[in-house]
């Protein structure tokens, strides 16, 4: 195994949800929303044998990063090297997630799992939820990362929480809900 970097860690801690609601033998394609480092990506890849994953990033400056002075160039150049081992069984799809999600929307109930993790605005999480949603499979999982993401301190349009409500309400009827907590994860039906 190749040595991976990773200067910030914030999946770890949602391992747990992972490893509850995932079937490590149903999990073949994967589309991830927002990728950072390659963290989430590697795990998928070391945990789930079969997984081919689409990685979906801009590797640009969001409103998080530059709040948090953080120069997203090397970071791309550490997913991947993050990811170089794993290169057969990864798709790079290098742009803004809405741009990306419509040029892949041909992809209707392909993927076994969506994992969105992108921008943080509730402009961005609900558009990405809702050009995503398409693509899974019925009866496949989608995680929803930072549910509880500025809950207290940010405005409201910058807050995730707010779109992720909204889609679920919305796709109340096609969805079932798995987990709530620091993520959100429902089942498509």
């Amino acid at each position: 195994m190749m040595t991976r970097q990773y200067k910030n860690d914030w999946f770890t801690a949602n391992i747990p949800y992972f490893e509850k609601l995932l079937d490590k033998t149903k999990i073949k394609n994967v589309l991830e929303i927002g990728s950072y480092e390659g963290l989430s990506t590697n795990y998928i890849f070391d945990n789930y044998p079969d997984a081919i994953v689409t990685c979906i990033d801009n590797w640009e400056s969001g409103f998080e990063y530059i709040e948090a002075k953080i120069d997203m160039k090397p970071v791309y150049d550490r997913f991947l090297s993050n990811t170089k081992e794993h290169s057969s069984r990864l798709e790079i799809l290098k742009g803004y997630s809405a741009d990306q999600l419509i040029k892949i929307n041909h992809r209707r109930d392909f993927y076994d799992f969506v994992y969105v993790d992108g921008g943080h605005t509730a402009l961005d999480v609900i558009q990405d939820l809702i050009l995503s949603f398409p693509l899974l499979k019925v009866g496949g999982i989608m995680g929803m990362d930072d549910y509880e993401w500025g809950v207290n301190t940010d405005p409201t349009h910058k807050i995730p929480k707010y779109a992720i409500n909204l889609f679920a309400l919305a796709y109340k009827e096609k969805t079932e809900i798995l987990a709530v907590g620091s993520q959100f994860w429902i089942k498509k039906i």
